[in-house]
């Protein structure tokens, strides 16, 4: 109180003329600039002080060329604050509750001047500040400030460091102006009068940061929002029974990341990461039960794998992942067949699963081409080899896998870092007789026979999805080529 008192008492000694107190309120989360308003003389000394104690924080001193903030308030100001040699503004970064109170600005030259600026925090630092769309969607970015009107200015700004994007100028009666020199928000973009902006038709090119500045003579607000545009669904099909992974793509996940896995269009949460509380929870009851002791969640990355797949668990899968700065959404459509079902059947489960996501209709339809492809025929001599091709290049840690008949037995993979295998199942059946291709995974079988006849499944297992190939063999008896004859061991018969 008597550092106060003095300082007071100084600024009558020394002539000074003060201002009225200036309201300035900010959401948490954002940054602040403090106009001084003035120009600046080569004499002049400018300090900012904070607080009932009028603690000094900043310090531009002209004559001397000199810049110094200060970290006496309990380090509440550590790597927030920046002053403008040219102005004397001083600009706080990434607001906090903590930082609201006085702040008032000295200018010592041929007389003193004061301004006094009376601070106020409000909202979430984490609210509104991500936003994640899908491609084709509209999307808002809202300026978000109290009485707006008193602001001059409300200029956008897409990618750090770019031109303005839009701009609202009270002062020039521009309502609005934009620039879309480079081609990618022609025709796309709506400012109000409120300084909220409106990205219509919104495409992934138009991912990254949005920053805008909201301007009045006493200070200037700045936002940043982070935009991610989702791509289109992507599709996985697996056999009953099988379990799949659905991926992040991400190697790790962040430390104040939320990942949230949701079911079908009634957006059911079945698994959830909370990776500040490093809390994992998978709902087991939800659909009457149907995911019980089936799912699992990677705490490392966030993927979800599915254990023995049923066919009512096909559907659309949504993921998100949020944290302060980003927001992330991807959907995937799995759909789940079993062996022995006749075409019409697995045609019907994808038609319902593209109907389900009427969103997503292109991309389903696309999918339900390859959901379940049809068996390439080949036919070969007894005794003759035979290659199976993927028409797949290996990456690191993809998975083949090469299943045999109707039991669909394992006969030979790729897995990482062991390389290729070949086992030796059904009582020795393919002994010696099966070659893996390392660089394609592709199969051969040399000195076939009659009992190699029958259906080849391929499975590829890349990082972000998984895909099928089916192959029926058929080994003609070099003496007799019976063209007609019953089906092969392995083959399906559909009803």
């Amino acid at each position: 109180k008597t550092i106060s008192l003095l300082f007071i008492i100084s600024l009558f000694i020394n002539g000074a003329v003060t201002d009225e107190v200036e309201s300035v309120s900010v959401m948490e989360g954002d940054s602040v600039t403090l106009h001084t308003n003035i120009v600046i003389q080569t004499d002049d000394l400018i300090e900012w002080r904070y607080g009932a104690q009028l603690d000094l924080i900043a310090k531009l001193n002209r004559e001397a060329n000199k810049i110094s903030l200060y970290n006496d308030t309990g380090g509440r100001f550590t790597d927030r604050l920046m002053l403008n040699d040219q102005t004397g503004d001083l600009t706080i970064i990434d607001v906090r509750s903590e930082l609201e109170g006085v702040y008032q600005l000295e200018i010592t030259g041929k007389k003193v001047t004061t301004k006094t600026f009376r601070f106020s925090v409000f909202g979430d630092a984490d609210e509104g500040k991500s936003v994640s769309v899908m491609d084709g969607d509209s999307v808002t970015l809202h300026a978000d400030v109290p009485d707006i009107k008193k602001f001059d200015v409300i200029r956008w700004r897409f990618q750090r460091g770019s031109s303005f994007l839009a701009e609202l100028n009270r002062k020039t009666s521009v309502f609005p102006k934009y620039d879309v020199s480079d081609g990618r928000f022609t025709d796309r973009l709506q400012l109000d009068l409120t300084g909220s902006l409106t990205i219509t038709s919104i495409r992934i090119k138009h991912s990254g940061h949005y920053d805008v500045d909201i301007s009045s003579i006493t200070h200037t607000i700045h936002r940043s929002y982070t935009v991610t545009v989702g791509g289109e669904v992507k599709s996985v099909s697996v056999m009953e029974g099988d379990s799949v992974t659905l991926h992040t793509d991400f190697t790790h996940i962040q430390r104040y990341d939320k990942v949230e896995w949701r079911f079908g269009t009634s957006d059911t949460p079945i698994a959830k990461i909370n990776k500040d509380v490093n809390l994992t929870s998978v709902y087991v009851d939800v659909l009457e039960g149907r995911f019980r002791d089936r799912l699992q969640v990677d705490d490392q990355t966030g993927s979800l794998t599915i254990n023995n797949i049923e066919t009512d668990l096909s559907g659309l899968y949504e993921l998100k992942i949020i944290n302060r700065r980003r927001s992330i959404q991807r959907r995937f459509i799995v759909t789940v067949g079993a062996l022995g079902l006749s075409s019409g059947v697995v045609a019907g489960i994808c038609v319902t699963v593209s109907l389900l996501i009427a969103a997503a209709a292109a991309a389903a339809v696309s999918y339900i081409r390859r959901c379940f492809p049809k068996a390439r025929t080949l036919e070969v001599m007894e005794g003759d080899p035979v290659t199976l091709h993927t028409d797949f290049i290996v990456k690191p840690d993809d998975v083949i896998k090469w299943r045999f008949g109707l039991q669909r037995t394992l006969i030979a993979e790729i897995r990482s870092p062991n390389g290729t295998t070949c086992n030796d199942v059904l009582d020795g059946r393919f002994s010696d007789r099966l070659t893996q291709s390392p660089q394609s995974g592709s199969l051969t079988i040399s000195d076939t026979r009659t009992t190699d006849s029958g259906v080849y499944q391929l499975k590829i297992i890349s990082s972000n999805e998984t895909s099928y190939k089916r192959f029926r063999l058929t080994v003609t008896n070099s003496n007799r080529v019976n063209e007609t004859g019953p089906l092969m061991n392995g083959d399906i018969q559909l009803q």
